[in-house]
């Protein structure tokens, strides 16, 4: 096979890494996973927690191409390319500031889809904090981590993701704090992403906008997880955490 015929033959599988067009592309993908493994949650839930996580995926998809956009035009500078704007320009400021309004999205159907917490008959509230919910959740966490062993990160990646984890469902001893700590998250990720260098700054491992974004969903997860056992006696957790772990995983990879 001639060299022409081998970069033929893998170009579509090459047309993933290719620019934030390709990420968009392999990021959809990914996105739909996401959506059809919390169908039964959606379904269930009040149609705002849909348009939540709806909101939750775009601000990681259109956070990451815009990293993947600055970082094409400085590549192209370091060859000698006349730009015609500064990196962080035109596609890549757009694609930001269309994160941005997901971002105020969220935070709006956060607030929409748990407007009924202190209701007596909330049955996912009530469940918050019970030593079935904290049991629940421990299993979910040694499912995600099973599933990121085989995912191709690195060792204080996956440690710092293990800390939000555990930091997250610190935070869900009830379903009001939980609530709390993903608004503020959100918050904080329309906070950074704003600054000049867009949370690209460490956190620890991973950079702040990064971090809270994944805190998000993990906390997204958690309530799925919660809600998986009230509604269905927990028969779809496994697959939920399992397209959880290659979401995270795409942000992780793509967005540096």
């Amino acid at each position: 096979m001639t060299l022409n015929c081998v970069s033929s033959a893998v170009e579509p599988t090459l047309r993933y890494q290719r620019g934030a067009q390709g990420f968009l592309e392999y990021q959809e993908h990914m996105n739909s996973r996401l959506r059809t493994a919390f169908t039964p949650l959606t379904e269930r839930a009040e149609a705002e927690f849909g348009l939540f996580l709806e909101n939750v995926m775009q601000m990681g998809t259109l956070a990451t191409a815009c990293e993947i956009s600055v970082r094409a035009s400085e590549k192209a500078a370091k060859l000698g390319r006349k730009l015609a704007e500064e990196p962080y320009g035109g596609r890549a400021v757009e694609l930001n500031e269309a994160a941005l309004a997901a971002a105020q999205r969220a935070r709006y159907f956060l607030k929409e889809s748990l407007q009924n917490i202190d209701d007596p008959d909330n049955q996912i509230a009530k469940a918050f904090g019970s030593d079935v919910a904290t049991e629940r959740i421990a299993l979910a966490r040694r499912e995600m981590f099973h599933e990121l062993v085989e995912i191709n990160i690195k060792p204080a990646d996956f440690e710092e993701l293990m800390l939000i984890w555990n930091e997250t469902a610190k935070a869900a001893g009830s379903l009001e704090s939980l609530a709390s700590y993903l608004d503020d998250n959100i918050k904080q990720f329309i906070d950074v992403r704003v600054e000049d260098d867009r949370g690209n700054r460490p956190h620890s491992p991973l950079v702040w906008w990064k971090y809270v974004l994944i805190a998000t969903l993990i906390g997204a997860a958690i309530f799925g997880v919660v809600a998986c056992f009230v509604w269905f006696a927990c028969t779809w957790f496994a697959p939920l955490l399992a397209a959880v772990a290659p979401w995270v995983f795409g942000i992780i990879d793509r967005g540096c």
